[in-house]
């Protein structure tokens, strides 16, 4: 099996989950990368006004720990979203069968948002607390996302209009 076929739920199931398969939310991302034996390291990029600013960096080299470097331009929310990200390109880009490589976000990648999306979402949770009448507010604050991350999940899931 290669990495490209893990998905968000599976490292949800193997890393995240107690011996009664529960799961604690919000996920600590970088927490979660350590675990899986990714280095996570916060810092600055160069950039200017004509480069586009990078959101974060994903490596892999032969016999390395993959490093994921997320940009001091996110906190918080925000970061832990990158954090995401990035375990994403790292699963999606970066193969096992390759000896060396990088990947830069420097713009939306719709598969990587759906990733962090269901990494820190997941789909029964958030249709759990949905299902109870849980506030859009209440519910953001449970997984430690904005509010507008979370209106996309709700949508994305396709929940907008049901009780």
């Amino acid at each position: 099996m290669t990495t490209a076929t893990i998905t968000a739920l599976d490292i949800i199931t193997r890393f995240l989950a107690d011996d009664e398969d529960r799961v604690s939310f919000p996920v600590d991302t970088p927490a979660l990368l350590t675990k899986m034996g990714v280095e996570t390291l916060v810092c600055t990029f160069p950039g200017g006004v004509t480069v586009q600013p990078v959101d974060y960096i994903a490596v892999r080299e032969e016999g390395e720990t993959p490093k994921v470097y997320v940009s001091t331009r996110f906190f918080g929310k925000g970061q832990r979203v990158m954090f995401a990200e990035a375990l994403g390109a790292i699963i999606q880009y970066l193969d096992t069968t390759e000896r060396f490589g990088i990947v830069e976000n420097r713009v939306d990648d719709r598969q990587l948002s759906v990733f962090a999306e269901e990494l820190l979402m997941p789909g029964f949770a958030v249709r759990k607390y949905w299902a109870k009448g849980d506030s859009l507010k209440k519910i953001a604050r449970k997984f430690g996302v904005s509010e507008r991350h979370l209106e996309n999940r709700v949508a994305n899931l396709g929940l907008f209009g049901m009780p």
